[in-house]
């Protein structure tokens, strides 16, 4: 485990935000703002592959996603750490070694309210959002 992870998640969510790929100010009025230290790589890998079923059967916007997924599967770390934010408009994950040196890569996705049906497949997967 990092120090330097907690000491200001703010600078490192700035310093890592994936700006050559958005134009956006993405970064000012974040909400929720915190990290997720080592998570087991390949439980990553099977959550987004969940994350990856819903994105095609709803038709969501994302961005970075499957760059994200592609890269992970090419890496040998047992464990990654996660940077999660929302503002308004965005959720961010942005995954980063455990010692916090290095962009994995990161996922982007437009909130959005979802439906009965969304919720109730999730609800089937184990996915509990009121936890």
């Amino acid at each position: 485990m990092t120090e330097g992870c907690d000491k200001n998640l703010s600078h490192l969510f700035i310093k890592y935000f994936p700006s050559e790929d958005f134009s956006l100010d993405l970064t000012r009025d974040l909400k929720y703002l915190y990290i997720i230290r080592q998570k087991s790589r390949l439980r990553i890998l099977d959550e987004l592959q969940i994350h990856a079923d819903s994105v095609k059967k709803n038709n969501i916007e994302v961005f970075g996603f499957y760059k994200l997924i592609s890269e992970l599967e090419k890496l040998f770390y047992e464990t990654i750490s996660i940077l999660c934010a929302r503002n308004k408009e965005y959720s961010f994950e942005i995954y980063l070694t455990d010692d916090c040196s290095k962009r994995i890569g990161y996922s982007l996705v437009k909130n959005r309210e979802k439906s009965e049906s969304e919720l109730l497949w999730e609800l089937s997967l184990g996915i509990n959002h009121d936890s």
